[in-house]
């Protein structure tokens, strides 16, 4: 599902949102799993991936969030999606099954408590690391690039939007192979 809304929206599909979707999946039906039939799953899992695509194309556009993996959007919004659909396909009580909703509110109010909860307890462990070390590189370091400065690498080179697509620019530091300095065959000596 994740591919098909690249699609739509960007032309083409990418392998980074064939990856993505694949996670968003098996997220999503973990709040539900064993209590949906595989139709159901596939519900759950196409609706969800919508959820988590829009979720991680919404942070990007905002530039509020520095989440690069789109952490948030597949495990935070997919697990909230995937919670909130099994009020819907869960076999005995969802909706689709003739169930009368007091499931749909358990699952919603279970994971609107599980996002107060994770919040409260990530700001408490984040509000003690900020006492004991820094939170974000220098920006000078972020500027250059965090893979040049922490590991002497490139890792993804710079980019330049060019319509739909980012390209890499060949300019700037190339990345450095790992060679080994082991001899090859015709260097090692001859032992008679």
């Amino acid at each position: 599902m994740w591919v098909t809304v690249e699609r739509i929206l960007d032309g083409a599909p990418t392998s980074i949102g064939a990856m993505s979707g694949a996670v968003a999946g098996l997220v999503n039906i973990t709040p539900c799993a064993g209590f949906v039939e595989p139709l159901g799953a596939l519900g759950v899992g196409a609706i969800g991936a919508i959820a988590c695509v829009f979720a991680a194309r919404g942070l990007k556009k905002l530039n509020l969030v520095d989440d690069s993996l789109d952490c948030f959007s597949l495990h935070g919004v997919g697990g909230f999606a995937g919670a909130i659909l099994g009020g819907f396909f869960d076999t005995e009580d969802g909706l689709i099954y003739g169930g009368d909703g007091l499931l749909l509110a358990k699952n919603v109010a279970g994971a609107a408590f599980g996002v107060v909860y994770s919040a409260a307890v990530t700001a408490v462990i984040f509000f003690i690391m900020r006492l004991v070390m820094r939170m974000r590189v220098h920006e000078e370091q972020e500027l250059e690039g965090v893979d040049l400065h922490c590991h002497s690498e490139v890792a993804y080179g710079k980019t330049e939007h060019t319509g739909k697509r980012s390209a890499v620019l060949t300019e700037g530091p190339a990345p450095t192979l790992l060679t080994s300095t082991a001899p090859s065959a015709a260097e090692k000596p001859v032992e008679v």
